[in-house]
């Protein structure tokens, strides 16, 4: 695990000591070490988190070629590597990870790239043929940014290590803004930084440094949503099982200390299931954060059944709202920009709280996207079905479920009423790409509350959205809404759920997003992998008899929400109107005096519209002001 932190330039000279400054900004993501190295090409720096007593993380340096390359994250199939690479004649000296994987650059270029099983964002540096290489692992779990100006490309694991070492002001990018107000994400590679960049999953950028005038971005690895009529449900059952486990057989390996973060639904469930499996005798930690003002808040109940099921040693922990106004100060700081919902503020007291037992935690995010159990496929579905009921269109499109196969699942939508009324309020039977844009759209909590000249036209987040949904020629539509999620909102969640363990020196490690088994269920017909609208079906079926009944029959879903009605109206609330009633913030021009005091007096619960603005103007003061 680590920060890293560089500068490849044509023209402009960074001594050692300005990288250094960028990787003090990212000491949390270091503490056990540090290594600078330079050339004619420029600077490159990291910090190391060593979570295995087997081998300490270094800057790898081939001897023959000058190549050096440095890696934040995991590769879980290291030894299997290394042994390819021995049998084919390589020496290798120490056998870590780096070393293995700059020795398979070395053996195949690029094309190392996809041998990979695990989740590591790689920077080469190719001295012989003058280029450089940032990678960003198959589905983004690892962070890893870029910003190209002046002839120089400048990258780091985390945005405010680039500002300080590109010597380029913050800048506020306006088309990301409207990509948040509207998603609370931003689309593609775009970040609330002016001029910097995400490298994005399963891509890399490549630079010759010598001739090329501009960096390129390339993929080695794209979400081929390909239907596989040839293999039974059974089939598919079985080997997602085998792929759970297999997944996280390579998460234990090499660990000294390790944990897992339970919230009590279907995916961390799945996660500590498996893992307590293969730990035998060996007791798995598990946190589980709750909040007390209300069940409404709390699933702690569904994560003691598994913990006792397993036989964990279990930790509950209650995030207190009176830590809350300085804490979301540095929350806002460690994640550089605003991403996805309230939960943040509570996986970093989880984190908090475990990294004074393990190095590593395990976590189920992804299995909402990859196994689609979002409740907005379940509605997008049901208009579809409506749609094909109606006109006598449902038999023409085989992928799309029937209006009598989903009823019986529709009792799962009993929470989401609220979500209906908006949804079908108006655009009902509009063209299925635009109704998924209109569930997506946070624009109608905000609506009179944003300042008009915020959306003046010279960019189109629907159009950006549509052509990022429509890419691929995909035919189904519950696999357009899945890889759309991949891409878009889980690269929040991922951003939370790196920020908020790195903040404690512990590594997240992610089985559920394994490449192999993401590719799995992208071959998976739709009618068999959302049989009758059914939330996870494929995965329920996997996971029978391995977790606890209680859990896989639940039709409720939390996903550890903030209880920010009671905290906003109540002991948060002069913390809040103060924040967005400032001089400073209301003359940003994003939203209205008006409107923000109207919604401080009506916000609606589980609403994230005051949770965004307040966000976004923290992340204003930290960032932009300074």
């Amino acid at each position: 695990m680590s920060g890293i932190v560089g500068v490849i330039s044509k023209s402009q000279k960074r001594n050692i000591s300005d990288v250094n400054k960028s990787l003090d900004l990212m000491n949390h993501r270091g503490p056990d070490g540090r290594e600078v190295k330079c050339g004619d090409w420029g600077i490159i720096g990291a910090n190391f988190l060593n979570v295995s007593s087997e081998y300490r993380l270094s800057i790898a340096e081939h001897e023959e070629t000058g190549t050096l390359l440095v890696l934040d994250g995991t590769i879980l199939n290291s030894n299997d590597l290394g042994n390819s690479l021995k049998s084919s004649g390589f020496f290798l000296k120490n056998e870590n990870p780096p070393e293995i994987m700059l020795a398979l650059y070395v053996h195949c270029g690029i094309e190392a790239f996809d041998k990979i099983i695990g989740h590591a964002s790689l920077v080469i540096i190719d001295a012989k043929n003058h280029k450089v290489f940032l990678v960003r692992d198959y589905c983004g779990v690892r962070p890893l940014y870029y910003q190209f100006s002046e002839e120089s490309l400048f990258f780091a694991s985390e945005i405010k290590s680039i500002l300080p070492l590109s010597q380029v002001s913050a800048t506020l990018n306006h088309d990301a803004l409207v990509d948040y107000l509207t998603f609370q994400h931003s689309l593609d590679d775009k970040t609330l930084f002016s001029g910097v960049k995400k490298v994005m999953p399963g891509c890399y950028v490549e630079w010759d440094y010598l001739f090329d005038q501009t960096p390129s971005v390339k993929n080695y690895w794209d979400l081929r949503f390909e239907p596989d009529f040839n293999h039974t449900e059974i089939y598919f059952i079985d080997k997602t099982r085998c792929l759970i486990d297999d997944s996280v057989r390579l998460n234990l390996g090499g660990v000294d200390q390790i944990g897992a973060y339970l919230s009590g639904g279907l995916d961390s469930s799945t996660v500590v299931s498996f893992t307590q499996r293969m730990k035998n005798s060996v007791r798995l930690r598990t946190f589980c954060g709750k909040y007390t003002e209300s069940k409404d808040y709390d699933e702690s109940e569904y994560a003691r059944c598994v913990a006792d099921s397993i036989g964990s040693i279990h930790h509950e922990i209650i995030p207190p709202y009176a830590e809350f106004p300085e804490l979301i100060k540095d929350i806002i700081y460690l994640m550089d920009e605003p991403q996805a919902g309230p939960g943040v503020f509570g996986q970093y007291i989880v984190a908090r709280e475990a990294s004074q037992y393990v190095k590593i935690a395990l976590s189920g995010e992804g299995g909402d996207e990859v196994f689609l159990g979002y409740a907005k496929y379940l509605v997008a579905y049901l208009e579809e079905c409506l749609r094909g009921a109606i006109f006598e269109t449902a038999n023409h499109n085989k992928f799309v479920v029937t209006l009598q196969s989903i009823v019986e699942n529709l009792p799962l939508l009993q929470s989401y009423t609220g979500m209906l009324q908006k949804f079908w309020k108006d655009g009902l039977f509009d063209p299925k790409e635009k109704r998924y844009f209109d569930l997506c759209n946070r624009l109608r909590e905000i609506d009179g509350i944003v300042c008009p000249d915020v959306f003046d036209g010279s960019y189109n987040v629907e159009d950006a959205f549509l052509n990022i949904f429509t890419a691929n020629n995909i035919r189904s539509h519950v696999n357009m809404m899945s890889r759309f999620d991949l891409f878009g909102g889980l690269q929040g969640v991922l951003q939370v759920d790196d920020r908020t363990s790195m903040a404690h020196g512990i590594q997240n490690r992610i089985p559920l997003l394994d490449h192999r088994l993401v590719n799995l269920i992208a071959s998976v017909p739709p009618k068999m992998k959302f049989l009758g609208g059914k939330q996870k079906y494929l995965m329920r079926r996997a996971i029978d008899g391995i977790v606890p009944e209680k859990v896989t029959s639940r039709k409720d879903k939390m996903g550890f929400p903030l209880p920010l009605n009671e905290w906003f109206a109540g002991p948060l609330r002069d913390f809040v109107f103060d924040t967005l009633m400032s001089r400073k913030a209301l003359e940003r021009g994003i939203f209205t005096r008006s409107g923000v005091s109207k919604l401080l007096e009506t916000h609606e619960r589980y609403g994230r519209a005051l949770w965004g603005f307040l966000n976004l103007e923290l992340w204003f003061q930290t960032f932009i002001d300074r």
